[in-house]
């Protein structure tokens, strides 16, 4: 699923939506649990880790996440495309 968020939000940033993201590969330099995507999306942060189907969150990972909402951030586990492209669409209000 991580590629086809990432073509995903390729083919918004493409067409002009401003959505720029950081794709976090977890290794020995980075602190343990950070989520996989950290994503500025209409002025706001958000901290996603995204799972297979109905795979959960570690504790930790849950921890992270809900360490980048204390920050301001917004956080979620996305476990489909679908699920991702409902909270990263553009609407118009």
């Amino acid at each position: 699923m991580q590629n086809a968020v990432i073509r995903w939000m390729s083919r918004q940033q493409k067409n002009g939506v401003q959505i720029h993201w950081l794709k976090i590969h977890g290794n020995g330099m980075q602190r343990s649990g950070e989520p996989d995507l950290i994503i500025c999306f209409e002025g706001f942060f958000y901290a996603v880790e995204l799972k297979f189907e109905k795979n959960k969150p570690t504790k930790l990972q849950e921890f992270r996440l809900q360490q980048w909402k204390n920050a301001g951030g917004k956080s979620f586990v996305v476990n489909q495309l679908d699920e991702f492209k409902k909270i990263f669409s553009k609407t118009d209000s």
